[in-house]
């Protein structure tokens, strides 16, 4: 049993004894103190009381402690007007020291989780990083639990922007010499063209009408065979630009079961559109509309007047594909914020069209990331930082602090690279679900702060202390071992578990990332105050019992995050 089901039993009975009934509607917490040396949990439940009594909190707190006995509980204290404070035994730590199931909790469910769909033809910007670190991490935890989960991905490889992408390859003529670099420069090129050219409207939007109207040709598999320009430098462009992406997520440590191409979902989507109109959409000038207004939301297009589904089109294509292809409970779609609203039409519209869509999807927005002292960059100006591009500039910042510490240049460029993605990754996942994050260059690769690299360096730490002490050997009776005073460190790695609970009922990876940095602080501060391979350390075993328990407890929480371990530092 859960050891808060414990101590609320252990209450029930408290109560039983004095006779007291709760009512139903009580507000009794039990949490952790804030501070650790005021025990492992409180609660209010007294102070509850009080009111419906009209007794003094303190004398019914008094009284509820006299009928607490259990052996998980090493002694009972009141605290402030009433809060009761419990304390858990030697016992139930060690216990904890030598469990190694670290979560306990189990479902069998079955999870789609959609992330870092990229706009092909586009290099993979800042905003697809925060998602991919959102996304992998939160697949992750949801594993963790025993679920089954099965990555997607949703590139966008037809729109307007692609058409203007074409139209800057071939205006370069660089469509025999491309690489993502070149492909890049081709789409700002495009959109600066565009926007100062009337006819060049024109023309692109025909290339951009093309390209929808060969979408079946284009992604077969004879597409070699097409002879088109426009549609041949699409077909090496998009072929370019995916194997990118895949190169690129497998560095961030991403895994995908399936790629599903806007192109498909366009062809779905625009059928299934068509064949139930009457159920949720009107035409208006043309166009298929879906009235939003009416639920509070906004009117949207969801096929243009041309005849092509736009993404709320396509979104219900995908939705159409999703359910016709997959058998699962919860289908997770991972989401920048500003596409909120956008998903709020989609899923209302997927509600009156078959609402199993809408009862099993669920749309996560994460918020942007800004740099210190920067603003908010626009991408459709084509000056949004890459994900490369940043990368490479943390490693750089990393490297200059890692000068002269007799590292191979092999060792410098491995762990630079890794210390790099791990300072991003955990810059984005301390912060709560929906929020904007901060990045700081010089906070979030320092190793001495709230950083990815204090926690990877802490871990190197503990496990050098077990290098070193690997001929001192553990005996299977560790029950017998002395024991000193609880540290503080034994009491937040057992609340591990609670924090990954949490993170899986808010679908949110902070919970996580900042306790890994509370229990980093604690091993650092037990390392500084103990002299754990002192020949004279009476509690030498138990503390190296400790220190395993909290590398295994660190790398459980790295791994949810997706952050990849160093073995130097």
């Amino acid at each position: 049993m859960e050891i808060i089901k414990i101590i609320e039993k252990i209450i029930e009975n408290s109560l039983k004894e004095l006779k007291i009934e709760l009512p139903e509607n009580n507000k009794i917490e039990i949490t952790h103190p804030d501070i650790l040396k005021h025990g492992d949990y409180t609660t209010n439940v007294a102070l509850v009381l009080s009111r419906i009594m009209s007794k003094n909190p303190r004398d019914i707190a008094e009284d509820i402690i006299k009928n607490i006995k259990d052996e998980n509980i090493e002694k009972v204290e009141i605290a402030g007007a009433g809060f009761i404070n419990f304390y858990l035994s030697k016992d139930f730590y060690l216990n904890n020291l030598i469990n190694k199931e670290i979560v306990k909790k189990k479902e069998t469910n079955k999870f789609l989780v959609e992330h870092s769909s990229p706009n092909l033809f586009k290099p993979f910007h800042i905003g697809h990083l925060v998602n991919n670190a959102i996304g992998q991490s939160l697949g992750n935890i949801i594993e963790t639990f025993g679920n089954n989960v099965t990555w997607l991905s949703f590139p966008s490889d037809v729109s307007p922007g692609i058409a203007k992408t074409v139209w800057g390859i071939k205006d370069k003529n660089i469509q025999n010499k491309l690489d993502l670099k070149k492909i890049g420069e081709a789409y700002a090129w495009g959109v600066k063209n565009y926007d100062e050219n009337d006819d060049l409207k024109i023309e692109i939007n025909e290339i951009n009408k093309k390209i929808y109207n060969n979408l079946e040709e284009i992604i077969s598999d004879d597409c070699g065979k097409i002879e088109d320009e426009d549609l041949k430098i699409y077909i090496d462009g998009r072929k370019i630009s995916e194997d990118y992406f895949k190169k690129l997520t497998k560095k961030l440590g991403s895994k995908f079961d399936k790629f599903i191409y806007e192109s498909e979902a366009e062809i779905v989507g625009k059928k299934y559109i068509f064949d139930n109109l009457e159920k949720a959409f009107i035409e208006s000038e043309k166009a298929i509309v879906f009235e939003g207004s009416k639920y509070g939301l906004y009117d949207n297009v969801f096929i243009n007047s041309d005849g092509f589904a736009t993404y709320a089109g396509k979104d219900i294509g995908l939705l159409k594909i999703k359910f016709d292809n997959y058998d699962f409970d919860k289908s997770i779609t991972v989401t920048d914020v500003e596409q909120k609203q956008h998903f709020q039409v989609v899923k209302k519209a997927a509600e009156i069209l078959n609402k199993e869509w809408s009862d099993k999807s669920e749309y996560l927005q994460h918020g942007r990331l800004k740099f210190a002292g920067g603003v908010k960059i626009s991408s459709r100006l084509g000056n949004v930082p890459v994900a490369d591009d940043l990368i490479e500039k943390v490693k750089q910042n990393i490297l200059e602090k890692m000068e002269d510490r007799g590292f191979s240049s092999g060792e410098l460029e491995d762990i630079s690279n890794k210390l790099a993605i791990a300072s991003l990754k955990y810059s984005i996942l301390k912060v709560k679900a929906g929020k904007n994050i901060m990045f700081d260059i010089e906070k979030d690769t320092d190793p001495k702060g709230n950083s990815a690299p204090y926690l990877l360096y802490s871990l190197v730490r503990a496990k050098s202390i077990l290098r070193k002490s690997k001929d001192i050997k553990i005996k299977n009776d560790i029950i017998k071992l002395k024991k000193s005073d609880i540290v503080d460190l034994e009491r937040v790695m057992y609340r591990f578990e609670e924090e990954v609970v949490e993170s899986y009922k808010y679908f949110s990876s902070h919970h996580i990332a900042n306790y890994l940095y509370q229990i980093a602080s604690e091993f650092n501060s037990f390392y500084k105050n103990n002299k754990i391979l002192d020949e004279e350390n009476k509690d030498l075993k138990y503390n190296l019992l400790i220190i395993k328990k909290y590398i295994s407890v660190l790398e459980k929480g790295l791994n949810l995050l997706g952050i990849e371990f160093v073995e130097k530092m």
